[in-house]
């Protein structure tokens, strides 16, 4: 038995240094995800934004200093989705450059 699980093991290094995954390959795999994760976040993120705004409008003075609190919130869930974009597509390009070296 421990002899088929180092053949296993062996067999797995092996494919993996003979180029079985290709990074094109699986970018044009999960562009599309991503592309579709990040319009409904988008598209949740302008919604979320129309409802604050229509709240604030109508709530009276103690309301409206509850929801600048939200809006601190809102403004930080804006820079998280759109900076996780940056971090990832900054990841994608290092990765990508050290295994082409």
């Amino acid at each position: 038995m421990l002899m088929n699980l180092l053949e296993i093991a062996k067999a797995f290094i092996t494919g993996g240094r003979s180029g079985a995954i290709n990074m094109d390959e699986v970018w044009k795999q999960l562009e599309p995800v991503a592309r579709i994760m990040m319009a409904v976040a988008i598209a949740v993120y302008i919604g979320v934004g129309m409802v604050i705004g229509v709240k604030f409008m109508y709530k009276g003075p103690d309301e409206k200093a509850k929801m600048k609190e939200r809006l601190i919130w809102y403004i930080l869930a804006g820079v998280l989705i759109f900076g996780v974009v940056g971090i990832f597509n900054i990841i994608v390009n290092t990765l990508t450059g050290i295994t082409e070296t």
